[in-house]
């Protein structure tokens, strides 16, 4: 294999075993990383900006919310104080 991808994905293994975040499924991680990502540009993070990403577009909306679900009883993310659901940081 020429092509260093996998360098850069063995990378970014290492980085999620050091923050303890490998027992999380795929797609629980890439929830974080949109969080993280769209969270650099606004407070809130609302279930929209999830399903709408291109890390996350793919996965059905159960899905998502399981993941979701997942995320917050593990204390990953907490649901904003403004509103009842759809909203995260």
């Amino acid at each position: 294999m020429t092509d260093p991808a996998y360098k850069v994905r063995l990378l970014l293994h290492e980085l999620e075993k050091q923050m303890d975040l490998t027992r999380l499924s795929y797609l629980e991680r890439d929830i974080l990383y949109v969080i993280n990502s769209v969270s650099e540009k606004k407070q809130i993070v609302a279930s929209q900006d999830i399903f709408n990403h291109e890390l996350t577009q793919r996965a059905s909306r159960p899905t998502v919310y399981r993941a979701l679900n997942n995320l917050l009883e593990n204390k990953y993310i907490i649901k904003a104080s403004f509103a009842d659901r759809g909203f995260f940081h």
